[in-house]
């Protein structure tokens, strides 16, 4: 099946289980930091450093409350973060 394979190709190119549940995770934390409330309530300015400082904030929370009990995957949501801001 077609699925299983794109499945199989994503694992052979170092896509895991975990590094997609990070991935998910991730989004996440970025669409909520992109709340309109934070730029049109709570004072944030719409920039490029305002939108980088909700997105630190918001993955400081998540990294925060994982830490403990699950450094491994704090470190592949690190990952994620950092190869995202390099694309951008």
């Amino acid at each position: 099946n077609m699925l299983q394979w794109f499945q199989r190709v994503r694992r052979w190119m170092g896509e895991t289980p975990e590094r997609e549940n990070a991935r998910r995770l991730y989004i996440a934390l970025v669409e909520r930091a992109r709340n309109p409330f934070f730029f049109m309530q709570a004072g944030v300015e719409d920039s490029l450093d305002g939108r980088f400082e909700l997105i630190v904030i918001h993955l400081y929370m998540v990294l925060s409350a994982l830490r403990e009990t699950h450094p491994e995957f704090c470190q592949i949501i690190s990952e994620v973060f950092f190869e995202d801001m390099d694309r951008n």
